[in-house]
């Protein structure tokens, strides 16, 4: 499956048997994706795949905890570079904290925090969020036309509180032409500046998260109506 990246190109969208997406993670964050598998080059040269969830370390939920986290880790260390399939191990990966570090710190405020715009909205990288605990509600991407912008999260994700809304949302998914959605791409002041290429997926099955919020809506009209009977 391909689709046209911002510079006009064809970006190719490769998954493994396990479903699991591989391949630059530059390239494909351009166009909405996170790859679980992102190409590598190990400490010897071999060209290979490192595991995202490798390099994100463990859960941070807050700030401090990011911080903590940032301080008692090593300076480098190696995780495991695997084939294209995830499983088969081909070599090590060097990961370096001082490169990064300066990049995430230079992006982040003085509080290590997503700085804000002048109506209040956390804006940034959302491969920042492992590292703040959380994501901007301006995202950074860039544009079919190359410009660089932001996007929001609910233009292709909306907030659904009713089974009539997850009805709409599955059915409005379902008409996206292979799986991808063109949304709104804005500056920091939230004007339209261009357009974002969102993948979305098997436009064909439920998203589990749209699934468990319409089954979660069920059971509490149940509930509700079994108490009023």
């Amino acid at each position: 499956m391909e689709v046209r990246s911002s510079a006009g190109d064809e970006i190719s969208i490769q998954s493994n048997e396990k479903g699991e997406i591989y391949g630059p993670e530059c390239e494909l964050n351009e166009i909405g994706i996170e790859p679980d598998l992102i190409l590598a080059m190990g400490k010897d040269g071999t060209v290979g795949y490192v595991k995202a969830a490798d390099l994100e370390g463990p859960e941070l939920n807050t700030p401090e905890e990011a911080l903590a986290y940032q301080m008692q880790r090593p300076n480098q260390w190696e995780i495991p570079l695997y084939r294209e399939d995830g499983e088969t191990v081909i070599g090590s990966f060097v990961v370096g904290v001082a490169a990064r570090e300066k990049a995430i710190y230079t992006a982040l405020d003085e509080n290590g925090e997503y700085p804000r715009t002048a109506s209040g909205k956390t804006y940034g990288s959302r491969l920042l969020s492992r590292y703040v605990g959380y994501e901007p509600e301006l995202i950074s991407a860039v544009g079919l036309d190359g410009t660089r912008g932001y996007i929001k999260r609910a233009d292709w994700e909306p907030e659904i509180n009713t089974p009539e809304e997850a009805l709409a949302y599955t059915e409005k998914m379902a008409q996206i032409p292979e799986g991808y959605l063109d949304v709104p791409l804005y500056d920091l002041e939230e004007n339209v500046i261009g357009t974002f290429r969102v993948y979305t997926g098997n436009s064909e099955e439920v998203p589990p998260e749209v699934q468990a919020t319409i089954d979660g809506l069920e059971q509490q009209r149940a509930a509700k109506l079994a108490a009023e009977g």
